[in-house]
C-alpha cells in the first residue's frame, strides 16, 4: 500500500478539518456495556443488556454567580517572545511598557526543544487507560456541541482558494468559535519552519499532537506553539510553548508508512499549566468491537476551508478498520476512516462521549489523508492510537503532572 500524505501545512495555507454531520444530527454521549462494546439499544446477542437512554447532553454553566471572579485560575500568559539578547524593557511618559533592542542584520535562531525518546523498558507498568480522565474548569462553561458560525458553514470556494481533497460524500462540517470547555482544549499547532497543525489539552501541562507536525533535529526539536481556541488571530486563553517533547518515533512527512501513522503522535510538556485555563480532555485505548459506529467527534483547523485561522468541527464519525503495528515492543494502531480532512488537519483529535462522564476521550490523533480519497483502506484517512499511546500519556502525565 503506498504512503499516505501527512495532512500538515504551511502557515495560512493548511490546517485541520473533518466531516461528518450538522449540531442537530450530532448522536448523543457514547454508551458502554459491561462487556466494553459500545452500544445503543438492547443486544439479545449480549444476553439482553439493557441501557437506560439519556438526553443529549445541553448547555449548562459551571459557576451560578456570572460576575464571581474568586475562583479563577491565574497563571502567567506569554505576551510575547525576543530572542536577542540585548531586549530591554523601558516605561514612556504615557505609562506604556516598550520593547528595545539594537538594531542589526543578524540572523537569530529560535531556541531548540530537549527530545526525549521513551525507554520500553521503563514504562511496561502504563497500559492502563482508567485514569486517564478528562477535567473540566470551573471558570467555563461546558456545551455538548461548539456554537456554529453559520456566515462559514459551507461557503463557495473563491478563485485562487484550496479545496479540501479528502472529503467522502456530503460535506457537512461547519466552523465554530466556541471558549467553552471542552472545546477550549483544541487549539493551533504552530512549528519553527511555519507549519500548521491541531492539538489538544491532554493533561494539566501536556498537549497531544501528531509526531510529524514537529521538525526533528539531532536529539531536540523545533519551536513548538499551542494556541487554544484560536480564531482569526485572537487567542482568547494565551499562546503557549512547549519546553519539551516526549515521543516514540521519529515521523517526518510528506509520505508515511502504515508503520509511521500507527505511532506518529507526540506529547508536548508546556511551559505553563495551559490545562488549568481550558481543560483537558480524558483518553481511551481504541477497540476494534467499536468499528464502523457514528460515535466520534473530531476538530482542527483547514486551510483550504479556512486558511488555518478558523477551527471546524464534524461530528458523528466512524471508524471502519484497525491495523496493527509493533516497534520497540510498543503496538500503534492505524485507525482507517472516513472523516473528512484536509492539509494541516493532523494532530487533531477524534473523541467520544462514555455515559457518566463530563469529558470526552480521545481515541487516537489524525495523521495521514488518501490522496485518492474512496471507500476502501486504499483510499481512506488514518489517525494514529492504540496501547503505544496510551503508554505515552501515562508516562506524561505521571511525570509531568
Amino acid at each position: 500500500m503506498p504512503a499516505k500524505t501527512a495532512s500538515f501545512a504551511l502557515l495560512l495555507l493548511a490546517a485541520t478539518q473533518l466531516g461528518g454531520t450538522s449540531a442537530q444530527n450530532l448522536r448523543a454521549p457514547t454508551r458502554i456495556g459491561e462487556t466494553g462494546k459500545i452500544i445503543e439499544k438492547v443486544n439479545p446477542d449480549l444476553g439482553g443488556l439493557k441501557i437506560v437512554e439519556e438526553a443529549p447532553l445541553k448547555s449548562t454553566r459551571n459557576i451560578s454567580d456570572k460576575s464571581a471572579t474568586a475562583g479563577l485560575p491565574r497563571t502567567e500568559i506569554e505576551l510575547g517572545r525576543f530572542y536577542n539578547k540585548d531586549i530591554r524593557l523601558e516605561r514612556d511618559r504615557d505609562g506604556a511598557y516598550v520593547v528595545k533592542s539594537s538594531f542589526d542584520l543578524r540572523r537569530y535562531e529560535k531556541p531548540k526543544i530537549p527530545l526525549q525518546l521513551l525507554d520500553p523498558q521503563i514504562i511496561k507498568d502504563f497500559n492502563d487507560d482508567s485514569e486517564l480522565t478528562g477535567e473540566g474548569p470551573d471558570h467555563l462553561d461546558f456545551t455538548a456541541n461548539p456554537k456554529l458560525i453559520r456566515d462559514f458553514m459551507n461557503s463557495q470556494l473563491k478563485q485562487g482558494e484550496d479545496k479540501a481533497i479528502s472529503v467522502f460524500g456530503t460535506d457537512d462540517r461547519y466552523t465554530y468559535r466556541d471558549t467553552s470547555y471542552p472545546w477550549s482544549t483544541v487549539g493551533r499547532i504552530v512549528n519553527d519552519g511555519g507549519g500548521v497543525c491541531t492539538g489538544t489539552s491532554i493533561g494539566k501541562r501536556l498537549v497531544l499532537t501528531a509526531a510529524h507536525c514537529v521538525n526533528f533535529y539531532d536529539g531536540s526539536v523545533g519551536a513548538v506553539s499551542f494556541t487554544p481556541g484560536y480564531y482569526n488571530g485572537d487567542a482568547p486563553f494565551g499562546v503557549y510553548n512547549a519546553e519539551r517533547a516526549i515521543y516514540w518515533m521519529r515521523v517526518e512527512g510528506p509520505g508515511l508508512s502504515n508503520l509511521e501513522t500507527a505511532f506518529d503522535y507526540v506529547v508536548l510538556v508546556m511551559s505553563e499549566n495551559v490545562g488549568s485555563m481550558t481543560g483537558y480532555a480524558g483518553y481511551r485505548t481504541y477497540n476494534s468491537a467499536w468499528n464502523g459506529g457514528n460515535y466520534w467527534q473530531n476538530m482542527g483547523y483547514p486551510g483550504g476551508m479556512t486558511g488555518t485561522q478558523r477551527p471546524v468541527f464534524s461530528g458523528s464519525g466512524a471508524i471502519e478498520t484497525v491495523e496493527t503495528y509493533t516497534s520497540s515492543g510498543q503496538t500503534g494502531y492505524v485507525l482507517g476512516n472516513y472523516i473528512d480532512i484536509e492539509g494541516g488537519h493532523s494532530g487533531g483529535p477524534v473523541w467520544g462521549w462514555w455515559s457518566g462522564e463530563s469529558f470526552p476521550r480521545v481515541v487516537g490523533d489524525m495523521s495521514t489523508e488518501s490522496g485518492s480519497p474512496s471507500y476502501s483502506t486504499a483510499g481512506d484517512n488514518e489517525a494514529g492510537g492504540g496501547p503505544a499511546l496510551t503508554a505515552l500519556l501515562n508516562w506524561s502525565r505521571t511525570n509531568y503532572p
